[in-house]
């Protein structure tokens, strides 16, 4: 008998990321390092501190970027110039929902 949680392993995809000239993979976030992300921008009065935002993304980035695969030190490091990439990344990551199995 298979497990019928199965059907929501975290799915991956091959995103062509316009600014970097080529294609990256990533997986869907999983439902910890979601609750993560959330954790990681709440304040005690149960508001987001919108200043952590972007360390947050770079997290999940960190994340769900299976191939190349970087640290968040790795990314952090980049210059500023990587900025539109790591957008484009994180939307991909965020995207529509479910994403389609990749190779």
């Amino acid at each position: 008998m298979s497990n019928p949680f199965d059907k929501f392993k975290a799915k991956t995809k091959k995103v062509t990321i316009s600014s970097l000239g080529c294609d990256v993979t990533i997986k869907e976030p999983t439902v910890s390092e979601t609750q993560s992300f959330y954790a990681s921008l709440a304040k005690e009065d149960g508001t987001f501190d919108v200043s952590k935002l972007f360390d947050a993304k770079v997290q999940k980035i960190a994340d769900c970027m299976i191939e190349p695969k970087m640290t968040v030190e790795e990314l952090r490091s980049l210059s500023n110039e990587a900025s539109e990439a790591l957008n484009e990344i994180y939307e991909a990551i965020e995207g529509n929902g479910v994403l389609e199995e990749g190779n």
